[in-house]
Order: C-alpha cells, then structure tokens, then sequence
C-alpha cells in the first residue's frame, strides 16, 4: 500500500527552491502551513538530487543511523544512510546531514494549536538560515511598496507597524505588518518576502489576514519607526542603519537560538551583523517619525524621489 505524501514548493528569490513534502498524517499539517502562506501544492518528484527539501512526518521511532526507515522509497533515494545529526526542540526534532540538502522535520505527539504554530515558524527558520549563510536575514518589521519599490518599516511590537500598514493609502499598499524576509541576489540587490504575523493565530484573533510569503519586491529603504507629535524622516549614517538592522533581525532570529549549542549561536550572530553592514552600506537607512493620524508615506515619497 502507497503512503501517501503532499508537496509545497517555496521559492526564495534569487537564491533556491526549497520542496516542502508532509508524509501520511503530517499532511493536514503542512496543509494548514501552506493556507497561512499561500502555498500551492505541486507534484511529488523522486528526482532530488539538487533540491532542498524539507521532508515532514509525525513523531515515530526514528533511528539515528537511518531516520527515514519505513518511510517510502521514493523519499529516502540518494539520502545517506547514515551520518544524521538530530536537533531536539521538544516540540519538534530537526535531522540534517552534513552532506545532503534534504532536512527531515518530525512533529511531535502533542497536538495542541499553540505548539503546531511554533513549529510552523520553526520550519521556515531553517530557510531563513540558509538566507542568511547567502547574505539575507528575516527583520520584524512591515512592508510596504509602491510600484515596484519597497520599503521595509522596522520597530518594535506595539510601536504602530500594524497601524501604518492599515492607514497607508493607494498607491502605496501595505504587504504584511511584523515579519520580513530579506533576500540578497548574486548582484547584491536586496528582495522583501512577507512573513506571516504568527501573534495572529496564537491569540486566535478574529482578523488574521495571510500574504503570499513567494511574492517578493525590490528593497528600496529601511526605515525605523518611532511615534511622534509630527511626521518627519531623517537620513541615519550606515552605522546606526547596520546596527537598527542587526537588532531587529535579531527580534526574529534569536527565537530558535536556545536550541542551538553556544558556538552556532555566535556564529549566526556574526553573520547576521555583517549581513546587517553590507545592507547599510547598500540601502539607505532613516528614522521616521509618525503621527498616529498623519501622512507618513508623504514623507516616504520624499526619500523615493
């Protein structure tokens, strides 16, 4: 008897196409997954060689030496036999090889709603990883965009990005209001991809809008935000940008840091700093200050021209 699979695929612009692939009763999972981001399912393919895949399964008796034993032979051809390392997270374990580009992602028994969405954010922290080892970093912050020009809106939660993103008016369009993921090509120009707002579906608020997290814009400025009497922008030199930058890509990657040994941890700050420089040095930085009933974007416009 077939097991039956689902795939997503999930393509990060100008840097690679991850396959997300539930096993059996992983699927309703990954299915929830691909709503919140608007994922199409695509048509299972054995040929992997050069894919990055996620392979997703429920908890089981998984071997060290073998994890994927009794899982369909279609997924385990060109996968190791042996040689996997296991990351526990409680609510999930984590298997990488050293040399594969296929991770095995496997949820645990407990299937409260809280813990399925962590471990939603949890698996696309390991794409988010492979952004950052290319330069990129996830930054919580809201996106906006005119045209073709985005412009990203970092602060922290309860500042007013939520708000901006509402109040903005066409032709400006709010994209998503608390997590981004910024790409940078092999030209070293930068993308925005909408991440979703993950508080949304913890407290199970009524309103729980969804973007399509494949959907990406050019990165034309960051700003950050902070309330004011009066709307003003104000130009910031590359340093105070690379270290706004820095700290809130930090806000989004530090999430998954106490599950990793001390010395991953250092490692992936550093690169996320000079990620954070090479931005700034890139893109301008400014610091906007918004009037709850202002016109912001007007001030926006003003650095676009």
């Amino acid at each position: 008897m077939d097991i039956q699979t689902k795939q997503y695929n999930l393509k990060v612009y100008a840097n690679q196409n991850w396959s997300l692939l539930a096993v059996a009763n992983a699927i309703p999972w990954l299915e929830k997954l691909a709503k919140i981001t608007k994922l199409s399912p695509k048509k299972s393919s054995p040929n992997h060689k050069s894919a990055h895949r996620i392979i997703v399964i429920k908890s089981r008796e998984l071997s060290a030496a073998h994890p994927f034993a009794g899982l369909p032979k279609k997924i385990g051809i060109n996968l190791p036999k042996t040689g996997w390392h296991n990351r526990d997270q409680k609510h999930c374990q984590i298997w990488t090889h050293s040399s594969s580009k296929t991770v095995i992602f496997e949820i645990s028994k407990d299937n409260s709603f809280a813990l399925n969405i962590i471990r939603m954010w949890t698996i696309l922290d390991i794409i988010y990883q492979q952004v950052i080892d290319r330069g990129g970093f996830p930054i919580h912050s809201a996106l906006v965009r005119k045209g073709q020009k985005g412009v990203i809106i970092a602060a922290h939660g309860g500042t007013g990005k939520s708000t901006c993103c509402q109040r903005i008016p066409p032709p400006w369009v709010g994209v998503c209001d608390d997590e981004v993921l910024i790409v940078r090509d092999q030209r070293g120009r930068y993308f925005a991809h909408p991440g979703p707002t993950w508080s949304n579906f913890l407290m199970k608020r009524k309103k729980r809008p969804t973007w399509a997290i494949e959907g990406s814009v050019p990165v034309a400025a960051f700003c950050f935000l902070k309330q004011s009497k009066k709307d003003r922008i104000e130009f910031i030199g590359q340093g105070q940008g690379a270290i706004c930058i820095n700290q809130h890509s930090l806000q989004i990657a530090q999430r998954s840091f106490r599950h990793l040994e001390k010395e991953e941890e250092i490692k992936i700050r550093h690169r996320l700093f000079e990620n954070a420089c090479q931005a700034a040095k890139t893109l301008p930085s400014y610091i906007l200050e918004a009037h709850k009933n202002g016109q912001f974007w007007k001030e926006i416009d003003k650095i676009l021209k």
